[in-house]
């Protein structure tokens, strides 16, 4: 978020230009394009916010990947367009959210999270499971795969904690509003996923279970 402030033009071109030229590359070569979108397209003053709502972005980042998503599916109406916030092991070159915080936790070291930021965070496994699923039922589109529990980054944090047997004592809240030159961003990201389960004739399982 705060790179793509810093950058719009590189925000640009990698939110938009690129995905507009992956998705008619996809077309030409009959390929199905899933394009992995993002939960900040909002201005966070409602909750459960489902696929038809209108984007009111309120940065650089969620401007940019709104538009990215209007452009793939103009040029690719095949295309499936998941908005999401996944957690799990990151690549070996950038660590997740998840290690970030167990790291903190490994080395007995408190982190602290924001108890006002709401958001529907799904597992990786999860997440991969349900656009399998979407992909052979030849779901195009927009699509939010996410989990039933709105949840702020501090109860995240809590549940990590406790999951790993690490003590939860560790996990700090604090408001969004203490880091104030951060670029402004929605405090409720939380999606429905009300459209998905019954396409899918499924359920999400519980945070806890994933």
């Amino acid at each position: 978020v705060e790179t793509c402030e810093e950058n719009p033009e590189l925000a640009f071109q990698i939110n938009q230009v690129i995905a507009e030229n992956i998705a008619m590359a996809c077309l030409k070569s009959d390929v199905k394009l899933v394009h992995i979108s993002t939960d900040h397209l909002f201005d966070g003053n409602n909750s459960f916010i489902q696929e038809n709502a209108k984007l009111s972005p309120l940065n650089n980042y969620a401007k940019t990947k709104g538009e990215g998503e209007k452009a793939i599916l103009i040029k690719n109406p095949t295309a499936l367009v998941i908005r999401t916030n996944f957690f799990g092991w990151g690549p070996s070159y950038k660590a997740s959210f998840s290690d970030k915080i167990l790291k903190s936790l490994e080395r007995n070291k408190s982190i602290k999270l924001f108890d006002d930021v709401y958001y529907t965070p799904i597992s990786v496994k999860t997440l991969s499971e349900k656009i399998n699923l979407l992909i052979n039922k030849s779901a195009k589109g927009v699509f939010n795969v996410c989990s039933n529990e709105r949840i702020t980054k501090y109860q995240f944090g809590k549940m990590i904690a406790n999951t790993f047997k690490y003590s939860p004592e560790l996990i700090i809240p604090i408001s969004i509003k203490d880091i104030p030159d951060l670029t402004i961003r929605p405090k409720d990201m939380s999606l429905s996923n009300h459209k998905l389960c019954p396409y899918l004739d499924s359920s999400v399982p519980s945070l806890d279970h994933q």
